[in-house]
């Protein structure tokens, strides 16, 4: 976790298992994760969705899914298990996206970046 301009982030990396109750203490409020969705390697799309809903964090962004771009043999995931039913999901159409402290959103809001 680390904070810059006000923003308190969080980044999962290659999280393979569910937090514990003192982790989500350690943790404390967050206005953005990074998050894995892909299973397999990570956690799937089940587990990362039950870590943001209990964070609610501002600003999701999913990391660790498959894209067209690999292999047919890479056994994760796609994006969609995680995106299905949920709302506020925003493709941003490019790999960056600049946040600040007064204009975060008042929902959570899922932002797919390009991978490319």
């Amino acid at each position: 976790m680390w904070e810059f301009e006000g923003i308190r982030f969080a980044h999962f990396g290659d999280l393979g298992v569910d937090l514990t109750d003192s982790q989500y203490k350690e943790i404390g409020p967050v206005d953005a994760v990074f998050i894995p969705v892909g299973g397999y390697f990570t956690i799937d799309a089940e587990q990362a969705t039950k870590l943001v809903n209990k964070l609610n964090p501002k600003v999701v962004f999913p990391m660790h899914y498959k894209t067209p771009v690999m292999g047919s043999g890479f056994p994760i995931a796609t994006l969609e298990p995680f995106l299905k039913g949920k709302k506020n999901v925003e493709k941003v159409g490019k790999n960056s996206i600049t946040l600040k402290k007064d204009s975060l959103p008042e929902e959570m809001t899922i932002y797919v970046l390009e991978y490319k």
